[in-house]
């Protein structure tokens, strides 16, 4: 089988060693008649060269094209039609209905990519990269705008009413001055790290401890995988303790966590028992996700009051530490060349998009005009 500009290791894989969406994968696979040497072909990527959640993604823009009519292989012209429905309307059993929450345009792409890694793994010919499609891609960015949706940035402010509530134990009516519970030296730590390294919340669930070194002065955290990383090259974090006399120290919180948790190795953030008293597996990405809304409630942080002109919603997230970390640097007047030591990012360009906010209100013509 032809399959051109695409890495396939000479390697056999059996399905028992799939993971769960590997063995999913394969039923789909299955169902879109494929050869067995195409699916080999394809699994082998799948395995070896995505992340799990990039794995999760293209499945489900595979199922979201399959599920609303449309075959696989595909032709240019069923993408194009995928392209302009998927945005307005779904299908459920071969009936269409118009859709209250349509594919953003972000999740469109996305899918589009799914489409086009399948047909290039399997040796055909990919009809994303068609002219048709790209038309209608452009005519759907032009009705529906090409805004991302960002999550709300947790502040130093935020953080520090977070962490005073964590302490205090006020979120669970514990008598002012009581000992903190394992759960707040787990929320303490994820949160404190989570900000002063500009984590996303896949990293803060991937870190482990034998990658976490400690030190008089600071605390090193390397990642060995990461978004922009998915070669393993690595990317390492170092965080200072804390000076300012806040009592908020990340350092001083992850040797606590570890400490009080009794861990050494293995996932560093993980889950609770029902009865609270000791620890589990790594925490997930919507674990991380739920303990973040859930703090940021408890302390009555509002809604961000502003539409979605800029692209902003009012929800919390995992994001919303990284976020939070950046906004507060760049209101300090730190560099972007200091914070993307930090983040990772490669241009400016990512870091102006998670304070585009404030720079709305910076030297704005209007302020004191009335």
């Amino acid at each position: 089988m032809k399959r051109t500009g695409v890495f396939m290791p000479n390697i056999v894989l059996k399905k028992a060693s799939l993971p769960a969406s590997g063995e999913r994968f394969f039923a789909l696979l299955d169902d879109l008649g494929l050869s067995p040497e195409a699916q080999q072909a394809y699994v082998q990527d799948w395995v070896a060269g995505l992340s799990e959640n990039t794995r999760a993604s293209y499945l489900s823009g595979l199922r979201s094209f399959r599920r609303n009519g449309f075959e696989c292989p595909a032709t240019p012209e069923t993408v194009a039609a995928y392209v302009k429905q998927a945005c307005v309307c779904f299908c459920v059993e071969g009936q269409w209905h118009l859709s209250q929450e349509p594919l953003s345009v972000a999740s469109l792409e996305l899918h589009l990519a799914a489409l086009s890694f399948f047909h290039r793994v399997a040796g055909l010919s990919d009809p994303v990269q068609h002219v048709a499609v790209a038309a209608a891609l452009r005519r759907v960015k032009k009705e529906r705008g090409t805004a991302q949706q960002l999550a709300r940035p947790l502040v130093q402010d935020d953080m520090i009413s977070i962490c005073n509530d964590i302490r205090h134990g006020t979120r669970r009516g514990r008598a002012g001055g009581s000992s903190m519970s394992l759960i707040d030296y787990r929320d303490m730590a994820l949160m404190l790290i989570g900000f002063s390294g500009a984590f996303r919340r896949s990293e803060l669930c991937a870190l482990q401890w034998e990658d976490v070194q400690f030190d008089s002065q600071w605390v090193i955290l390397r990642l060995r995988h990461s978004k922009t990383d998915q070669t393993g090259e690595g990317f390492a974090k170092l965080i200072y303790r804390s000076t300012q006399g806040t009592g908020f120290c990340p350092v001083r919180a992850l040797r606590d966590w570890q400490e009080v948790a009794g861990l050494q190795n293995g996932a560093v953030f993980r889950g609770m028992t029902a009865d609270m008293l000791s620890v589990t597996q790594s925490l997930t990405g919507r674990q991380v996700d739920r303990v973040i809304k859930k703090l940021a409630t408890r302390v009555g942080l509002p809604d961000l009051p502003v539409d979605d002109l800029q692209g902003l919603r009012p929800q919390f997230s995992g994001h919303s530490l990284r976020a939070g970390f950046v906004t507060t640097c760049a209101r300090k007047g730190i560099s972007t060349a200091q914070i993307k030591k930090i983040t990772g990012q490669k241009t400016d360009r990512m870091v102006a998009h998670y304070t585009r906010f404030d720079s709305l209100a910076q030297d704005n013509p209007t302020e004191g005009l009335w």
